[in-house]
């Protein structure tokens, strides 16, 4: 029986880190991790904006890894100040200010949509479609073709990660 674990731990990607959410090109998201920043985003944007699902917090996070390797592979460079400018055109100041965590999150947003605009849809898609993308199947399932705000994680039969 324990080999039969061994091998659905390795068929699934898990096995070296099965507290994983996701491995994405070889980066690991914690589930930990990733549930202690999606409660802490939520707390801070309380009563500003609609609380984030952890499926749909999720899926940002493997986006936004996608994307910084995205930008790596084509030699782009997004400076501090073209981030704060789009935050200010986007009218997103006022979430930044919240807390750190809801700063990271509209830096990141801000990132995505920069690096997004450099490389068009079809580049952005084809990122996304041959990324490496390994998610935790105790938190869903992952597909190609997500579209700016979109969710590609569809929640499993399973509860997301809850806190241990």
């Amino acid at each position: 029986m324990v080999g039969g674990v061994a091998v659905a731990l390795v068929a699934t990607g898990c096995a070296q880190a099965p507290d994983n959410y996701a491995v994405v090109n070889g980066d690991e998201i914690s589930a930990r991790e990733l549930r202690a920043e999606h409660e802490a985003f939520n707390e801070e944007i309380a009563g500003l904006m609609q609380q984030e699902s952890p499926e749909a917090y999720g899926t940002f996070r493997i986006l936004h890894l996608i994307v910084e390797d995205l930008a790596e592979e084509k030699g782009i460079d997004v400076s501090g100040t073209e981030v704060n400018t789009l935050i200010r055109e986007l009218g997103a100041d006022q979430i930044a200010a919240t807390g750190p965590t809801a700063r990271q999150y509209v830096d990141d947003v801000a990132y995505i949509q920069l690096v997004m605009g450099e490389v068009g849809q079809e580049e952005f898609n084809r990122a996304v479609d041959e990324a490496d993308v390994v998610l935790n199947p105790r938190y869903g399932t992952w597909g190609p073709g997500v579209q700016p705000g979109g969710s590609l994680a569809q929640p499993a039969p399973v509860a997301p990660p809850a806190a241990p």
